[in-house]
């Protein structure tokens, strides 16, 4: 991919690695300084117990075990997302263009920016449903939580995600994500909390 977007949707699958001494770990991160985090699913005789958390050496077999399973959920996302890297794009194109084009009005050259060449993002959304749908998904699921709005949106955008790792489309998932915030928030108890009742 192209552009960076969470992959939330998508099932995590285990990586699971047999050390030298004979340990079955499950690999829980991605390596960093030479370093990844893992627990111990089946120890060998005198290891770590079973469930204990620690550091190993990331080997370059665990370091391609964890590329391999990076690539596999992102073509994953985008078989079931179809044109979210296009998306992405466009929305990236246009919010350049708008910090470029601040830029211009702040400078006072009177040079404006042209406009950006590509499909804008409102078209993109219509040509990418799927796309849009995810996006949306992920946009509801990171809602602020402080207030009471922000809570259910962020709770269903999460079930919402859930759904979509069982392999329910996005759009299907977004549209009853839609139908909780409504159900919950269309109510006599909520209109009076709201209104201050």
């Amino acid at each position: 991919m192209k552009n960076y977007v969470s992959k939330e949707g998508i099932e995590k699958k285990e990586i699971l690695y047999t050390t030298e001494k004979g340990t079955v770990v499950k690999i829980l991160g991605t390596p960093y300084e030479g370093k990844v985090e893992v627990v111990v699913v089946t120890p060998c005789e005198g290891g770590s117990e079973k469930g204990k958390i620690g550091k190993i050496q990331a080997n370059k077999e665990i370091v391609k075990l964890v590329e391999d399973e990076k690539k596999r959920k992102e073509k994953e996302l985008l078989m079931r997302c179809p044109g979210l890297d296009e998306l992405l794009s466009s929305i990236n194109r246009d919010d350049n263009h708008y910090e470029d084009f601040q830029k211009a009005m702040e400078s006072g050259d009177g040079m404006l920016p042209s406009r950006p060449v590509g499909i804008s993002p409102e078209e993109a959304r219509k040509s990418y449903p799927e796309a849009a749908a995810y996006l949306k998904l992920l946009k509801l699921a990171d809602a602020n939580p402080a207030s009471e709005i922000g809570y259910i949106r962020r709770t269903a955008g999460k079930v919402g995600l859930e759904k979509m790792r069982a392999g329910v489309s996005p759009s299907e998932c977004l549209s009853d994500v839609m139908a909780e915030i409504e159900n919950r928030t269309n109510t006599p108890a909520y209109n009076a909390h709201v209104a201050g009742l």
